[in-house]
């Protein structure tokens, strides 16, 4: 059970790394 909740941390990290990823992209390209 310990191991699911890490795996459902990691993905919550990995998401959320995807859409600041994606919003400093679009910011970056708005700035061009």
């Amino acid at each position: 059970m310990l191991t699911k909740c890490l795996f459902c941390i990691c993905i919550e990290h990995f998401y959320a790394a995807i859409l600041v990823i994606s919003i400093v992209q679009k910011t970056e390209v708005s700035n061009i």
